[in-house]
């Protein structure tokens, strides 16, 4: 009897211990530190650089965590720092759920009065910042994405823009009468967009907003429909035209099959992924040692010879070339033969053309290291 009852009150634990993992994170406090945020005055609080939930975190929005120096415009602040901020006022840190990014960068962006705007078409202004009538029907919503058009200048149509449950209930609210600015904080248009709102009423700031819309665009890329390995050439097997949110400022997405078809991939690319310039590379189009139609213009006058290449080549690259006959007639006339060598652009399978234009020449000198050639 005492086994069945010792068991029964493990089996009892380890059902509370259930019930305690499965609710617990639902009421948990979590903080969610952003990467980059922007604020109007010197001190920086915990509602201004990052997403909190929670009963009890909720309390401290406005709990300040560091201050931006009088000779300064910027401040960083860690996950470490909020740890120990909030150890100093007594929370109890292990029961948090701390993440998101491990630094915020924080911007200081001064208050200033706007020149009302009245007019939906007005241009874009050179500092990011736009000022709008709210004295509309219009929501801070609908103000925040007609700015974000006009800030990425792209088309309306084009646009995704997503926003966070948090960030809508601010948003969806009322707008008081009066003027309110939009101004980014971040350097990329594409992606998580910190934006500052400023409401103004009688020309003074009444509120401050911190929101982060995730912005796209929507683009018909070239799209990987398999999984492809490094060294594979792309064919309709494996890759087609698809529409696509583009979420990088810095991505080069290539949008036409043309420029992909018969080319290899220069690195491994998942199924569903979108294919950039920078990983598409041209086949080999003369290897080593191939003997190959040099083709050498000067004027209306097209001169045609053979060649013998000293190093492999693709579309366009610039290569070393040694001079088959001309390394035979000297031959025959020095009893130490001498090597001729020059530079040419590769033009098809086994084809090169020289003189070298001046294009020709800077990107010989970007994209390799110099050739020792032998001799």
């Amino acid at each position: 009897m005492d086994v069945h009852r010792y068991l029964n009150q493990v089996v009892l634990a380890l059902v509370g211990l259930a019930v305690y993992l499965v609710i617990a994170p639902a009421s948990a406090d979590s903080i969610r530190l952003y990467d980059q945020a922007a604020v109007t005055v010197m001190e920086v609080t915990l509602d201004d650089i990052a997403d909190i939930d929670g009963p009890t975190i909720q309390h401290m929005g406005k709990l300040v965590l560091a201050k931006i120096r009088s000779n300064t415009t910027s401040v960083d602040v860690s996950l470490v720092d909020i740890q120990n901020t909030l150890l100093d006022v007594g929370v109890n840190v292990a029961s948090l759920s701390l993440g998101g990014f491990p630094t915020c960068h924080v911007e200081w962006i001064p208050e200033r009065q706007p020149v009302v705007v009245a007019s939906g078409n007005a241009p874009i202004i050179a500092n990011s910042i736009r000022a709008v009538d709210t004295n509309s029907s219009m929501s801070l919503r609908d103000h925040l994405y007609r700015w974000i058009a006009h800030y990425s200048e792209i088309n309306r149509d084009e646009l995704y823009i997503q926003i966070s449950s948090r960030d809508a209930k601010v948003l969806d609210l009322p707008v008081e009468e009066g003027t309110c600015d939009f101004s980014a904080s971040g350097e990329s248009v594409l992606g998580r967009l910190p934006v500052l709102i400023r409401q103004y009423k009688d020309g003074r700031v009444v509120k401050t907003i911190n929101v982060r819309p995730l912005v796209a665009r929507r683009i018909l890329a070239v799209v990987t429909i398999r999984k492809i390995r490094s060294g594979e050439a792309f064919s309709r097997d494996n890759v087609a035209t698809r529409p696509v949110l583009l979420e990088r400022d810095r991505d080069r997405p290539l949008t036409e099959l043309s420029g992909v078809l018969g080319k290899i991939a220069d690195t491994s690319l998942r199924s569903g992924a979108i294919v950039l310039a920078g990983q598409v590379r041209h086949p080999l189009l003369v290897h080593r040692d191939d003997l190959v139609t040099v083709r050498c213009f000067s004027g209306g006058v097209v001169l045609k010879t053979i060649g013998r290449a000293e190093e492999d080549g693709r579309l366009g690259q610039v290569i070393q070339v040694c001079n088959e006959r001309a390394f035979r007639e000297i031959g025959r006339r020095r009893a130490d033969r001498v090597r001729t060598t020059f530079s040419a652009r590769v033009s098809g399978i086994r084809q090169v053309v020289t003189p070298l234009t001046d294009q020709d020449v800077m990107a010989s000198h970007r994209d390799k290291e110099p050739l020792k050639v032998g001799g």
